[in-house]
């Protein structure tokens, strides 16, 4: 594995700045997720495009923000009837296909709740990291600090008291060592966001319900509590980041798209999924992040909006280029944009002015299409879904499934193994 040594080989050297560059970040592949763990077809398909459009794009780097897959690992206490089989095929799959990246992008995998549960253990820790490499780790990219965090940690160490303080530590030291060595940016990724809307956001807070409809039609609710880090050990990592002058930190796990900026510069990034979308989310894709000295400029786009190639000139930070449409590509001809540079959109005249001057008898003028460079996407903004059906304790989540035959308020416990009733996907 390239992830040994808390660091990532060939990732060791560029501590210092020298241009502008623009990464990728994705998160959520999950094979498996879409139609419970009985195929992963579709999931493969994404990674499929989202390894195409990495080709093309040619980022420094990309990291995959955790659930790389769906079925949980083999020693999970909440999750006994595993499919180790399954698992283990998953695993085979998500590296067959993310494979296809070009040798000259490297490619970070972290973990996610699904790759070492919910409440991960020891066991659960040494499965991933003989399938992946370490499960926390950091690097330099461009004079940027980069640190991987494994965030199932803080969200419930119970099982793993002994993880969670080496790796705390290990922050804490990273941290400081980033910020002694000059980096121009630190840069913080895990699975989990360490909050939606509101550091000071807890269990109590009223943030909404979030919604998956499975192909069958059925309706997994989860309090969006679920999705964050708690109150009690997301504060003292916030405050080191504040501490050590963290720019940003990036996670997935929502299955949607949201941004929070603070007034300090920190910034809490969520990214959508490849693989499976909530009710809210903004469609398969993933987020490019241009990255300059004094700051950084980042989008969501999904597959159908994702450009071919990102300009990182100073005077074009906030411009992303143009896609080319495959299906205007010509036998033995070169692609076209399928939207029109902004320098020629800028410099379109009046097509009505046009027109009349060549058909003064005309009454209307042509439609002519002259569209920005790329369709923007969805707001990354919050959206409060809407309130929760019943209070929710920050000692149980629920989750809800609501086909045609069964009353809307039936609920089971998101993490009792023994339910009779199986989750058909769980974020």
């Amino acid at each position: 594995h390239k992830a040994a040594d808390r660091q990532f080989r060939g990732l060791e050297t560029e501590t210092d700045w020298e241009a502008p560059f623009m990464f990728a970040q994705l998160a959520d592949t999950q094979l498996g997720m879409i139609n419970a763990n009985e195929k992963w077809d579709e999931e493969v398909h994404r990674c499929k495009k989202a390894v195409e459009n990495l080709n093309k794009l040619k980022p420094k780097f990309a990291i995959v923000c955790g659930d790389l897959v769906d079925m949980w690992p083999s020693e999970d206490p909440e999750h006994p009837t595993a499919d180790c089989g399954k698992r283990a095929q998953q695993v085979v799959d998500f590296k067959e296909v993310m494979s296809g990246i070009a040798e000259d992008i490297p490619l970070v995998c972290l973990c996610g709740n699904h790759d070492v549960g919910n409440r991960p253990n020891a066991v659960t820790i040494e499965e991933y990291k003989r399938e992946f490499g370490d499960d926390y780790l950091a690097f330099w990219a461009g004079g940027c600090r980069c640190i991987v965090v494994n965030t199932s940690l803080y969200n419930d160490p119970s099982d793993a008291e002994k993880e969670y303080a080496e790796q705390h530590a290990w922050l804490a030291e990273q941290l400081e060592y980033a910020k002694a060595q000059g980096a121009a940016h630190i840069f913080v990724f895990g699975h989990h966001p360490w909050f939606l809307v509101d550091p000071e956001e807890d269990a109590d807070s009223n943030l909404g319900q979030w919604h998956l409809t499975t192909p069958s039609g059925f309706v997994v609710k989860l309090p969006n509590q679920y999705f964050h880090i708690p109150k009690e050990r997301r504060l003292p990592v916030l405050e080191l980041f504040g501490k050590s002058g963290v720019r940003a930190a990036f996670a997935g796990h929502w299955h949607q798209c949201g941004t929070q900026k603070l007034d300090s510069g920190f910034e809490m990034i969520t990214t959508s999924a490849v693989g499976g979308q909530s009710d809210m989310g903004e469609g398969s894709g993933f987020r490019l992040v241009k990255v300059y000295k004094d700051d950084i400029v980042h989008k969501y786009f999904p597959f159908a909006e994702m450009p071919s190639k990102v300009p990182m000139n100073e005077d074009m930070r906030n411009e992303w280029g143009i896609r080319l449409d495959p299906e205007v590509v010509k036998p033995g001809g070169a692609a076209r944009a399928a939207v029109p540079p902004l320098a020629q959109v800028s410099k379109l005249k009046s097509p009505s002015r046009r027109w009349a001057q060549k058909r003064p008898e005309a009454r209307k003028p042509p439609r002519v299409r002259a569209a920005p460079l790329v369709p923007p996407s969805p707001t990354e903004q919050f959206r409060a879904a809407p309130p929760l059906l019943s209070p929710v304790s920050p000692a149980a989540y629920t989750m809800a499934f609501t086909p045609p035959a069964w009353p809307s308020n039936a609920y089971v416990n998101v993490c009792h193994p023994t339910s009779s009733v199986q989750t058909a996907a769980v974020a």
